[in-house]
């Protein structure tokens, strides 16, 4: 009788990364204005490359990205507002909250969603 062989495919480790930004924002928002932005250049913004693309934790990151930027710098502000709009995803956001569309909606209509 052979012995049993393990199962050598290594287990998937669980993704803890959307439970810690959070607590990394926070900690970001709460320090001195002068180190926020460097801290959250440092160790907030990488974080965009771990987490999909417009992600609640995506949008968090970027939501904070525009709260550093300082109130007089309009154009900076309405660049990384942009941003977040960009990332949403129009149809997975009407597929979640629901779209009312007419029973024969003409091209227009069915293009602007």
């Amino acid at each position: 009788m052979e012995p049993k062989k393990k199962d050598e495919t290594p287990k998937k480790e669980p993704n803890l990364l959307p439970d810690m930004i959070p607590g990394l924002l926070e900690v970001v928002k709460n320090l001195d204005k002068k180190l926020q932005l460097t801290a959250f250049e440092r160790f907030a913004e990488p974080l965009l490359k771990e987490v999909q693309e417009g992600s609640v934790e995506a949008l968090n990151i970027l939501k904070l990205r525009v709260e550093l930027v300082e109130k007089e710098k309009f154009d900076e502000i309405v660049q990384r507002t942009d941003e977040i709009i960009n990332q949403i995803n129009l149809a997975e956001l009407a597929a979640h909250f629901g779209l009312n569309q007419p029973p024969n909606p003409t091209k227009e209509q069915k293009n602007a969603t």
